[in-house]
């Protein structure tokens, strides 16, 4: 079957077209110098395409080897259909319900923006926008298609004239499938094959973008659709119901991450208060300390205690008990460290403090134990214990596969054959202790790895996938976030999550350094504004001072750099240096790099 491939790329930040181009010379570039949106993204690719048969496929998908052939079939047997969809799973092998929809009709918005869709996600009625009444391995007639993998004919899309572009992000498949319906189409939801959806990509991780475009993407559909008809009797109800629901999962999104520092600050803070009043009662009969500053000075201690854990890592993606423990350890010595720099009028009790951090470290330490047994998914944590990884190749791929991941490695790296199947997998997971399973696409066909990935979908485990060439792993990082692409060598210093941190320091002491001494460099640098303008930049984290000369998608990413490590005048040696400046990455080196080029830094 004769295919071509337009990509359109929405101003990209990490050099995708020069990256790939040379890679796949037989694909359309298309780059913008703006970001459009994905609906108008899509017609611009339209214009170029000459085939009879047009997929509009997102970014973060992986698609089966026949898929494509299979949908064409479908398509050419039912004549009156215009549009094909199929099954979709995220990156853990769970089936995405958006695969298949109804148009959302006043009554099934108002279920889905109330939560009574989730309560009865079998339900034909309460859940009709999901259609929880068609089994998802069911091929049959549907309203709505997701854009995600929508493959239309080329004649209905004439009919229909593409997507609406007023639909920046959200909103434009559903607007499509229901022209593709008015013009005397039909969508089918064909179940013959399966792809894999990462979810999240094109949103870039901008929480606050997502929920504006979701929404506004809703409103926008229900003006254009239902405005004019008996269903306008509902307008005020689904705006609010629209505008309650953007404001609260806006509210979640943001506040979600910030959940477990406060729950730990009020932990924290009770554990001194306990202590506080326990001390006065039984070692001072009652008799209290007579220094107003403590009750400023509990919160602030219970507020330093979070704040230097945090930075000791407990808050990392990645919890393990060890880590932990050393992070309370440390916001136990920064606390009493700050208690003996106070001044002697406003000290008030050595032992209520290391007995409030104590106990405030126990209380904090137990509730981990508790809360992650059930919540830490939800909570955007994952368990870093038995941290070991499966790899699925064939002998003569194993290799390659070594000579990847055998750096100075943290996680143990296994083997199995690539016809093993679902239930041996999950026998040798188990065996290795291993929680990430990596898929060698060129020894094992994608559709077989659907179907591992959905039979272990309830098991824990996490899935990747590296592509026979290429020099990276992709996958789904965590529970609640997008797909991520992998780096060659994990063992990247500068990848580190505590690494990261202090290279963020780093960039805010010398920023801060910079706007103290602004006048200072008004009269030394020659291009004092420029360097003000950079030391913005870098302090509202657009930026960083430091960084790679070259944008390559197999090193850890960083933020856009003021200056390079070093200038190499080959670029042959240039990804060289930027693998060494993060393998070897220590944050007093940017702080030497940045005076010893300071006149560079404009």
């Amino acid at each position: 079957m004769a295919t071509e491939t337009i990509v359109v790329d929405n101003h990209s930040s990490d050099n995708t077209i020069g990256y790939l181009s040379a890679r796949f010379p037989s694909v359309t570039w298309i780059a913008n110098d703006h970001n459009p949106g994905f609906a108008k993204a899509c017609n611009q690719g339209l214009q170029y395409c000459s085939g009879d048969y047009v997929l509009f496929l997102n970014p973060d998908t992986l698609v089966a080897e026949q898929s494509l052939r299979l949908c064409v079939a479908y398509l050419e047997g039912h004549p009156q259909t215009g549009a094909v969809g199929v099954p979709m799973i995220d990156g853990r092998g769970r089936f995405l319900p958006e695969s298949k929809r109804a148009f959302p009709s006043p009554l099934a918005s108002l279920y889905k923006l109330t939560g009574l869709a989730a309560l009865f996600p079998r339900s034909g009625y309460f859940n009709r926008y999901a259609l929880g009444d068609l089994d998802e391995d069911t091929t049959g007639r549907v309203e709505v298609l997701a854009g995600a993998f929508m493959i239309c004919r080329k004649k209905t899309l004439a009919i229909t004239g593409g997507f609406d572009e007023r639909f920046f992000l959200y909103g434009e498949d559903i607007d499509l499938s229901f022209r593709i319906g008015k013009a005397g189409w039909e969508n089918h939801y064909f179940t013959g094959t399966r792809i894999v959806h990462f979810k999240g990509e094109s949103t870039g991780g901008q929480q606050a973008d997502y929920v504006r475009h979701f929404y506004r993407a809703m409103l926008l559909f229900f003006d254009k659709h239902y405005s004019n008809t008996g269903a306008k009797r509902y307008r005020p109800a689904i705006r609010l119901a629209i505008a309650l629901r953007a404001a609260l999962s806006f509210a979640v999104r943001i506040t979600r991450p910030l959940l477990l520092p406060l729950a730990d600050t009020l932990l924290l803070f009770l554990a001194f208060r306990l202590v506080s009043a326990g001390w006065i009662r039984f070692a001072r009969q009652g008799v209290d300390f007579h220094v107003p500053f403590i009750g400023y000075a509990l919160p602030l201690f219970s507020l330093v205690f979070v704040m230097t854990a945090g930075f000791a890592g407990i808050y990392d993606r990645r919890y393990r008990a060890s880590k932990t423990v050393s992070a309370l350890f440390a916001g136990c010595i920064c606390t009493l460290a700050l208690y003996a720099l106070l001044p002697e009028q406003l000290r008030f009790s050595r032992a209520v403090v290391l007995g409030g951090a104590s106990l405030g470290s126990a209380l904090v330490f137990f509730s981990r134990i508790t809360l992650f047994r059930s919540l830490h998914g939800w909570l955007g944590y994952e368990p870093a214990k038995a941290a070991g990884r499966l790899v699925i190749c064939a002998p003569g791929t194993r290799p390659a596969m070594e000579s990847m991941l055998n750096k100075p490695a943290t996680e143990a790296i296994h083997y199995a054959p690539a016809g093993i199947n679902s239930e041996g997998l999950l026998a040798m997971s188990r065996q290795t202790h291993s929680r990430e399973l990596v898929f060698c696409t060129g020894d094992i066909s994608l559709e077989a790895c659907m179907r591992h990935m959905q039979a272990l979908s309830k098991k824990g485990l996490r899935f990747l996938f590296h592509s026979a060439g290429s020099s990276s792993i992709v996958g789904s990082d965590w529970r609640s976030a997008s797909g991520r692409t992998i780096p060659v060598a994990m063992q990247y210093a500068i990848a580190q999550p505590l690494q990261q941190r202090m290279k963020r320091v780093t960039d805010i002491v010398l920023s801060v350094l910079f706007l103290l001494t602004a006048p200072a460099h008004a009269i030394i640098h020659p291009n004092a504004m420029q360097l003000l303008a950079n030391t913005i930049k870098v302090l509202s984290g657009e930026a960083t001072w430091i960084g790679y000369q070259t944008a390559c998608e197999t090193l850890p990413p960083l933020r856009r750099s003021i200056i390079s490590h070093n200038k190499h005048p080959s670029p042959a040696w240039r990804l060289s240096a930027d693998a060494w400046y993060a393998f070897d990455y220590a944050w007093w080196q940017d702080i030497f790099m940045v005076f010893s080029r300071y006149y560079q830094l404009a």
